[in-house]
């Protein structure tokens, strides 16, 4: 919705600075003769019953709106691309050919600055991190099974 609004509003100040320049094109207009030539055509719409020049505007105005969001669609089209460029250039590339090697920041030993891959495996006093859990788990378990019948 914010886009349709600052494309609508690109055309406004288009039409007003543009202003001059379409005030002498519609004078223009107004005194050619091939319009006046058709004048039998359309000055059956323009004095025509109102149903009618209600038909009329309504099929303008359809004329316009697709017009519109033809414009729309392109300059969504153009903004989403631009996107995708500025994505492509500023996030490294992680996956698949021309992978960027970034470290991952719990993998550096802080100590000495150097990635040993052994932070987190340590193993403590001959048993392996993770193994308290076994024992309460078990002991949950026999609860369960203890309170279910």
């Amino acid at each position: 919705a914010l886009l349709r609004g600052v494309v609508a509003g690109c055309l406004l100040a288009a039409v007003l600075v543009l202003g001059s320049a379409l005030t002498v094109l519609a004078n223009r207009l107004a005194v050619c003769g091939p319009l006046w030539a058709a004048y039998p055509r359309w000055s059956r719409v323009v004095f025509g019953p109102l149903p009618l020049q209600l038909m009329a505007v309504q099929f303008l105005w359809k004329r316009a709106a697709a017009a519109f969001e033809k414009l729309y669609g392109a300059v969504r089209g153009a903004v989403i691309e631009a996107e995708c460029a500025a994505l492509e250039r500023c996030v490294p590339v992680t996956v698949g050919e021309g992978v960027v090697d970034v470290a991952d920041p719990w993998e550096i030993d802080h100590d000495s600055g150097e990635d040993d891959g052994d932070d987190l495996l340590e193993e403590t006093e001959g048993e392996e991190v993770g193994d308290e859990y076994d024992d309460q788990e078990a002991s949950e378990d026999e609860w369960d099974s203890d309170n279910s019948e």
